[in-house]
């Protein structure tokens, strides 16, 4: 009876020491660096009525329109530019900041047009949606 349980103790001996080497001997996957993806963000939208843009939503602010979206973007509409001012997620960090005339953008988009912006954590694009 001593011979099986000494038997069954070299076994399970055996199998610890296998498994415990088995893991150590393997060797941890390089890791990968992933970059997150592009999300989109409604800023907002601009219509030409009545001869003059107008940002919808917006507050007016020492004759400009402004509109501020979450903290991270910033939209400014005066009479003759367009700016929008990216900042980078969860800081207040200056990402990108693109300015617009009015005329060029009344030209391209008579009617009015919705403002997106595709950011991920390094870079940032602004997109102009036009209304039909």
């Amino acid at each position: 009876m001593k011979k099986i349980y000494l038997g069954l103790f070299i076994i399970a001996v055996a199998v610890t020491a296998s498994v415990i080497y088995f893991n150590l001997s393997q060797k941890e996957a390089p890791r990968e660096c992933f970059r997150l993806p592009k999300e989109s963000y409604l800023l907002g939208s601009v219509t030409f009525s009545d001869g003059e843009a107008r940002l919808l939503g917006a507050e007016p602010e020492n004759g400009k329109q402004v509109k501020r979206i979450a903290g991270t973007y910033i939209v400014v509409l005066d009479q003759h530019f367009l700016t929008v001012e990216i900042y980078t997620l969860g800081t207040r960090t200056l990402l990108k900041k693109e300015t617009y005339k009015v005329t060029d953008l009344k030209y391209k988009y008579p009617v009015g047009f919705t403002i997106w912006v595709e950011q991920d954590a390094t870079t940032a694009e602004v997109i102009f949606v036009p209304w039909i």
